[in-house]
């Protein structure tokens, strides 16, 4: 997982993270821009939009 953070030259950069902490009934948005999940060294093309478990 990653997400995006304002480098010290102002340009986003990003930085990966082990986990997201979330609290009962709260809702956490994966997107581009903020958290996201990288999905490196696929075999096959990746549909732009796949639910993941």
């Amino acid at each position: 997982m990653h997400t995006h953070k304002h480098g010290e030259n102002g340009e986003m950069q990003m930085r990966q993270i082990p986990q997201i902490t979330m609290f009962a009934k709260e809702r956490v948005v994966l997107k581009p821009g903020g958290h996201h999940i990288m999905l490196i060294g696929l075999k096959k093309h990746w549909p732009r939009v796949t639910p993941l478990t």
